[in-house]
């Protein structure tokens, strides 16, 4: 099926691996132009190497606002333009919120949100400037369900989910959609970091697929959301976890009729 994504120029921001780099590789199969963002120049040639080298590299720190300038001064400069965002990046800090500082607030609240915004805000003057465009925020499963000892990260993605709406509703009048979807388990390094072989049953028990999402799944998703045939979406928060808690005691069930 032909997505109508060939020669869409594409920034796919943390996507040095995981997801990000999922999204990237699914995008350049589509036949897009590809531009990806990463914090760790070591990580972001590995990616480039996954890519062919076929991609343009923008290394930065996205919750640093001079990055974000520096990133979007040099995709403007090589490009122009922009017609899809994908706004990735995001950092995982487990503290319980009794024991946080205000160090660990503002390192995770710069990174998953006020990187975002900036990022939405540079790429939205871009697109506004031509016939529209895409932005796509991935959120998480924690902002409707906190994971514990993750309070901050939920806190923040919970508010890009209110900012994705929030963005929408402003830029839909350019032409320009914003979508957000929202991962469950899904294997990437990070998610798996903390992963207790002895109590993945366990953490399995409330997904009615009873198994780990792929980033190649997760790719799919934006993908469609990227695409003419999500041409009527706009505002929308795609839960893409396996059905976990799509009902109560899902085990119960599990055994085939």
């Amino acid at each position: 099926m032909d997505l109508q994504l060939t020669g869409k120029r594409v920034l796919v921001t943390g996507a040095s691996k995981g997801i990000g780099l999922a999204a990237a590789q699914a995008f350049q199969r589509e036949g897009a132009q590809v531009a990806i963002n990463s914090s760790s120049p070591q990580n972001l040639q590995s990616a480039r190497r996954a890519l062919q080298g076929g991609c343009l590299v923008l290394a930065g720190d996205l919750g640093v606002p001079s990055d974000v300038d520096c990133v979007f001064d040099e995709l403007e400069q090589q490009w122009g333009g922009l017609d899809i965002l994908v706004n990735n990046a995001a950092l995982m800090l487990r503290t319980p919120l009794l024991e946080a500082d205000v160090e660990q607030w503002d390192k995770i609240m710069n990174t998953n949100l006020r990187g975002p915004f900036l990022c939405a805000q540079r790429a939205a003057r871009l697109m506004l400037a031509q016939d529209g465009g895409v932005i796509i925020n991935t959120s998480s499963n924690a902002a409707k369900m906190p994971v514990y000892g993750a309070g901050i990260y939920a806190a923040a993605k919970g508010g890009l989910n209110t900012l994705t709406m929030a963005l929408a509703g402003e830029l839909a009048p350019y032409g320009v959609r914003v979508n957000g979807y929202m991962p469950g388990l899904v294997v990437t390094e990070q998610s798996m970091s903390s992963k207790d072989a002895a109590n993945e049953a366990e953490r399995l028990r409330p997904v009615a697929l009873r198994r780990y999402g792929t980033p190649e799944e997760m790719a799919q998703v934006v993908l469609f959301l990227a695409s003419p045939m999500s041409s009527y979406l706009t505002g929308e928060l795609i839960t893409a976890n396996g059905g976990k808690y799509a009902i109560q005691n899902p085990w119960k069930g599990w055994e085939p009729l």
